[in-house]
């Protein structure tokens, strides 16, 4: 089904769209190795090109669909993600421990396929439409807790850094590297700049939430917060100004963390 399927969306037989798109990553996740490797070769390979800002523009209503949630409000196509969530990749919903490992390993696909600045955005997106969406009290927590779960731990993931490489002398000339070097600095100044404004807000009104409901995802909370600080060490106390406790709770974890290593 799948080389099939590949052939027909390079002949351009047929459009990409989120049930084919979502075809394609649960077979990252198949319980046959040979469909593992299959879907692998196809995303990375004869169809990359084809599907090079898929893994963009899908990521966040498969971050959703991946929990069996149909009513994320941005979704272009809603009977298309309604008719996805009840496919089987509603059987990578829940709590399980398997489902969870699957899903992120969707995740990691998805964020390797992504450009720095795409990766910047969505961060950015994950915070105001997942993250953004319990704290509004638009996401139940109870309900979809999941989702807030999988949003933390893909904001604290080493994929989603956008890092920005700099070539060698030996393959790039001094422009080239010129320009690297200032597009590396304009994204730093960007996430910084929402670091600030949008994230340590969420997390400390989450934090706030969460200690009062004695939620399990505190510690996933403060994992995420110190990932997001660590290249701001210096800086934790001014960044949380708001929340002197937090910001000491957080350069103990901070750590805590480099003496485990």
């Amino acid at each position: 089904t799948l080389i099939v399927l590949a052939s027909l969306l390079q002949q351009d037989f047929l459009k990409w769209r989120g049930p084919i798109f979502h075809c394609f990553l649960l077979s990252l996740v198949d319980e046959s190795a040979s469909v593992r490797s299959l879907g692998n070769f196809l995303l990375s390979t004869s169809l990359s090109h084809k599907a090079s800002l898929l893994a963009y523009n899908f990521f966040v209503q498969t971050l959703f669909a991946l929990n069996g949630h149909n009513g994320y409000a941005n979704l272009s196509m809603s009977l298309e993600s309604q008719a996805l969530v009840a496919t089987s990749i509603r059987d990578l919903a829940g709590s399980d421990e398997g489902n969870r490992q699957k899903r992120c390993v969707v995740y990691h696909h998805l964020l390797k396929r992504m450009t720095p600045e795409h990766k910047f955005q969505i961060a950015a997106k994950i915070c105001e439409d997942c993250v953004g969406g319990f704290v509004e009290g638009k996401l139940c927590f109870d309900a979809q807790g999941e989702i807030l779960r999988d949003s933390l731990l893909v904001l604290a993931s080493r994929e989603i850094k956008a890092e920005v490489s700099c070539a060698r002398e030996d393959e790039e000339d001094g422009r080239r590297q010129a320009l690297a070097r200032a597009k590396g600095k304009l994204i730093s100044a960007m996430m910084k700049k929402h670091l600030v404004g949008t994230i340590i807000p969420l997390v400390v009104e989450l934090k706030q939430i969460f200690e009062k409901r004695r939620s399990p995802l505190l510690g996933i909370l403060m994992g995420f917060a110190c990932a997001v600080l660590r290249e701001h060490r210096e800086e934790v106390e001014e960044i949380l100004v708001a929340d002197h406790t937090f910001a000491r709770e957080v350069l103990y974890e901070m750590q805590q963390e480099g003496r485990s290593r």
